[in-house]
């Protein structure tokens, strides 16, 4: 599946665009600073989104790249009120992972993800991160 990110869904009222890769068809705003994100979009092993539901939420999707390394990525998701799910993606290139979830509209919600390893990027950049986040989509 490919999926489609507008400028526009990374705008945020003060005038700034999100961290976040928001897919078009998102039903979702961002709310606040996302945690775990680095702005060139490597992600730490937990981190959190929070969200305002425009209108029914049912599904996620996430559009993520994976370093090499000779195990799949175990993606853990954790929403409040819901059982954690984890999936494993391919390492060593790009993974949608679809999750199932509940928001009613008008309601926030925060999404936690949770990998289970990061390493440091290089020799020279010091971060500690798990993947890229391509895309992420809330329907």
């Amino acid at each position: 599946m490919y999926l489609m990110i507008d400028s526009d869904s990374l705008a945020v009222p003060d005038g700034q665009r999100s961290l976040l890769p928001l897919d078009l068809h998102s039903r979702v705003v961002a709310v606040g600073e996302p945690a775990g994100l680095f702005p060139d979009g490597w992600v730490q092993a937990r981190s959190a989104f929070k969200f305002l539901a425009l209108d029914s939420i049912t599904s996620m999707s996430l559009e993520i790249w994976s370093p090499p390394h000779a195990e799949p990525l175990a993606f853990t998701v954790a929403l409040a009120g819901e059982p954690a799910v984890t999936l494993n993606a391919p390492a060593g290139g790009v993974a949608v992972l679809g999750y199932t979830l509940h928001a009613a509209p008008g309601t926030q919600f925060t999404v936690e993800l949770i990998t289970d390893r990061e390493r440091q990027l290089s020799a020279t950049d010091l971060r500690r991160a798990s993947y890229i986040l391509r895309c992420i989509g809330l329907h």
